[in-house]
Parts: structure tokens; sequence; C-alpha cells
């Protein structure tokens, strides 16, 4: 573009519009001389509130914050980028990664990514953790951040989560069909030696072992049921137009069994939720109980049941 276009203020201001509706709303100043924009240019801009920083050398264009424009000025920040045909030496990390995959809730506290190399300065309010490389394979964009694989986030995770925590955020990535054994088995492979890989590991045997079908799992938890004596439920009940595997119909409880093959479908994972919501807002409360709780947990399942009845 030749100086005559640059003088024109509408061109310069839409020029940043471009690069910032890719990016939540957000620019570097390194991206905006790279596209010919002079300081002098941005420099107006940020006085006048064109340009408002967020990070050293990172604007919002305009004054509404996006849903993602934090964690994308967080990117930007430490030299990252949304280009989708090129390396990421910067990627949303850990807890962060985390919540954007809808495997962990938000929590509270600086943007947590992993930069290769010398990638990016420290900045305030950014948890950013050093790597000698971050591979390609490792890093995927999600709504055009770059943001670590689910498998990658799992394995940063067990170096800092707590086992519970860790079982969760795999379960839910197993449910959401992010991961699969095999890859999750490959994932830890290449980072053997790794904190809380042997963590990890074990979830994962844990997982591949025989499962019961739902309807053995119906079975002895039924079996359980009578050998505690708990009042006997109704089974394969019907309640608003719903099939539910047991019904306490006086106590208003419902329980139902999850087969291995539950957290399997993110559509089945979203129908059972829809259903839990009919029977809770019909006044009735539902408790799910897993294969492997009733295999390998039998006395807390019933019991479980039991102080729900007694409620």
């Amino acid at each position: 573009m030749d100086s005559g276009a640059l003088a024109s203020p509408a061109t310069v201001d839409r020029m940043i519009a471009e690069i910032a509706t890719r990016q939540h709303g957000l620019v570097s100043r390194r991206q905006l001389l790279a596209a010919g924009i002079p300081r002098h240019r941005i420099e107006h801009r940020v006085r006048t509130g064109a340009l408002i920083l967020v990070h050293r050398g990172v604007y919002r264009v305009g004054p509404i914050v996006a849903v993602r424009g934090m964690e994308m000025a967080a990117v930007l920040a430490c030299g990252g980028h949304a280009d989708p045909t090129a390396a990421h030496p910067v990627a949303l990390a850990r807890w962060t990664a985390a919540a954007i995959r809808s495997i962990a809730a938000p929590r509270q506290g600086p943007i947590q990514l992993v930069a290769a190399g010398c990638a990016g300065r420290r900045r305030p309010g950014l948890d950013v953790q050093r790597v000698p490389s971050l591979p390609a394979d490792a890093v995927s964009l999600v709504d055009g951040i770059p943001v670590t694989t689910a498998c990658r986030t799992l394995v940063d995770l067990a170096a800092v989560a707590r086992p519970h925590a860790l079982e969760r955020s795999f379960a839910l990535a197993l449910r959401l069909e992010l991961v699969t054994l095999d890859l999750m088995r490959a994932a830890i492979a290449d980072r053997a030696g790794y904190r809380g890989t042997a963590m990890l590991r074990a979830l994962i045997e844990k997982e591949a072992e025989p499962a019961f079908t739902r309807s053995e799992a119906e079975q002895l938890l039924l079996r359980l049921i009578r050998k505690a004596r708990v009042p006997e439920p109704e089974v394969n009940a019907i309640i608003e137009r719903i099939e539910v595997d047991f019904l306490w119909r006086e106590h208003k409880v419902v329980v139902e069994v999850d087969g291995f093959a539950f957290h399997r479908s993110r559509r089945a994972f979203e129908r059972d939720h829809d259903r839990d919501g009919v029977l809770t807002n019909v006044g009735f409360r539902v408790i799910r109980l897993t294969w492997r709780q009733i295999q390998h947990e039998p006395i807390a399942a019933v019991a479980r049941i039991a102080l729900a009845l007694g409620r």
C-alpha cells in the first residue's frame, strides 16, 4: 500500500478492523506495524481512545470486551497469533485450556499459557510456563485462539491437579470425545517421566477395564439394594413419559445407572441432562451411578440412595 493510501484515516481504521475481527477485537502493535501502519497513526488512536491498552503492545479496538477477549489478548501479549496456517509458539494451557475445552470449570486467577523457547515476556496477570518447544500437534485453535489439545492439557494438568479434579477432567474429555485412550497413551509416552503421568496412566488403565453392561449394572445394584434392606424400588418405571431405571415414587427419588458407553457420546450426555432437568422440575431428585461405582464402591452407592430416601 502506498503512503497516500496510508494517509487516509478511514483506510487505517479499516485495516485495524480487519485484524481485530479475526482476533476477538484485539490487535498487537507488532501486527499493525507489519501491516504497514505508521507508528504515529497507532499513537494517535491510543491517545484518542480508539485503541485501548490491554497489555503492553496489545490493544482492544473499541470499548466492548469480547467473550474470549482477555484470552486472545494474553496470547498476543506473549508473542502468539491466531494464524491457522502457521506454527504456534504460544498457547493457552492448563486450567485455562481445560475451561475453554469444557473439561473443567473456569477458575479465578491469572490466565495460564505455555510458550516455546524464549517466546514472549513476563506480563502481569499472566502465568506463562516456558518449555523448550511446542509441537504443532500439541496445539489447535478454539474460536480462533491457540489452545493446547485436550491430550496435552490433561498431561499438563496431571502435574498440578488433585487426583479427583484430574479424574473429573479426564472423564469429561472422554465423554465429549475430545480424547481416546490410545491418544492419551501416546501423549503420556511423549512426556514420559514428567510429574503426574503415573497418575494419569492409572486413570487410563482403569478406564480400559472390562465394563459391565447397563443391564448387568442394574441387576447388581438391585441385589445391593435388597441386601441392604433399602425399600424396594419400582424398576423401569415411567414418569412424565420418561422411563427411569429405579423409582421411589413416594420419596420422589430416581436412580439412573450409567453404563460404560455413557461418557462416550456428547449426544447421550446432553440427552440425559435434559431428562434430569424434566424430572427435577417436577420435584424428583435424580441420582446417577456409574457401573464403576456400583462395582467398586457398592457401600457408598447404596448409602447415597439410603440418604436420599431418608431425607
